[in-house]
């Protein structure tokens, strides 16, 4: 028989009745290198209205070792209802809650091992399923945001140490990587959890719709963290400026606020933290423009996907390209 994951409480035993009655679970998958863990932090900032509406948002090391170890525990398999019941009491208390937000960009697999098995992200769907098993008594919901993956393969060969870029990368081939595959994988592995998908490329100006989709919140709220992301990548006197004009103009429609974050950020953009510079063996100029272009239809096929809802700015730019050094 598989063991529990946790240490049981004395009052729950395999016949219990089920301890929480149904409520919302949002998964935030990543994706890897991202928005690290901007989400959680911009959320905090709004401490009092999550909590008005019941949506818990615990810090990160309160529950990812947790579920971490129930994942491994169970190798894929659903956990039994004790054991669901037992980690949720862990993470959410004796706390009433109707929506529970959880985030960790390694939920889709590790960065590390993106490219493993031939196939970008080939375990998504499975992992994804497994995670789906530890809370298969509440609706899920699961949100993820895209990235080039010129950049992002990049980035995660940069966060390990252990192999060459050869043996990193393996047998995928660059030209095959699709996010597409990897939506169409997730859907096909948990049909019952409806899955919210942005690009990381506009997360700038649409990070207030990120952050009311996954609170579920009505879409005239305010969020303190509206701004975090954008005023990491435009100059001190731009963010200044635009601050001082959403004071004066408070009456802006979140239209109208999209449009006004993407007048400053062409106009204070700080170049050195947009630019995405690829250093990686044998990769040219040409190589990360392909890969940019397919990346981009990929982005248009996944919108027109049945039951993919994507977040994007009213007008969607071209995700801005990367170059290769």
């Amino acid at each position: 028989m598989t063991q529990p994951c946790l240490t049981l409480h004395p009052d729950i035993g395999f016949n219990h009745i089920i301890m929480h009655p149904p409520f919302e679970i949002a998964l935030h998958l990543g994706a890897p290198f991202t928005d690290e863990d901007q989400m959680t932090w911009s959320l905090r900032g709004d401490t009092k209205t999550l909590v008005d509406h019941q949506i818990m948002l615990r810090r990160p090391k309160q529950y990812r070792q947790l579920i971490s170890k129930c994942l491994a525990d169970h190798q894929g398999l659903e956990a039994p209802i004790e054991t669901q019941d037992d980690l949720l009491t862990s993470i959410i208390r004796k706390q009433q809650v109707k929506r529970l937000i959880l985030s960790n960009s390694k939920f889709l697999g590790s960065p590390s091992w993106m490219l493993s098995g031939g196939a970008f992200y080939q375990k998504a769907g499975a992992n994804v399923a497994a995670l789906r098993g530890l809370f298969s008594q509440h609706p899920c919901s699961l949100f993820l945001a895209l990235r080039n993956p010129a950049p992002l393969i990049s980035a995660a060969f940069a966060a390990q140490n252990s192999r060459s870029f050869a043996e990193f990368k393996g047998d995928t081939r660059l030209q095959d990587i699709r996010w597409s595959r990897v939506v169409a994988e997730i859907q096909a592995a948990v049909p019952d959890c409806p899955l919210t998908v942005w690009c990381h490329e506009d997360t700038p100006i649409i990070w207030r719709k990120v952050l009311q989709h996954v609170t579920n919140l009505d879409q005239d709220t305010t969020f303190a963290g509206e701004l975090n992301i954008l005023k990491k990548i435009i100059s001190p006197d731009g963010t200044a400026r635009l601050e001082k004009y959403l004071k004066s103009h408070p009456q802006l429609t979140l239209l109208q606020r999209e449009q006004v974050f993407a007048i400053f950020l062409e106009k204070f953009v700080v170049e050195d933290e947009v630019e995405e510079v690829i250093d990686l063996p044998g990769w040219t100029d040409h190589i990360v423009t392909d890969m940019t272009e397919i990346y981009e239809r990929d982005i248009h096929k996944i919108m027109d996907m049945e039951g993919v809802n994507f977040i994007a700015p009213r007008s969607l730019p071209d995700p801005r390209p990367a170059s290769a050094n």
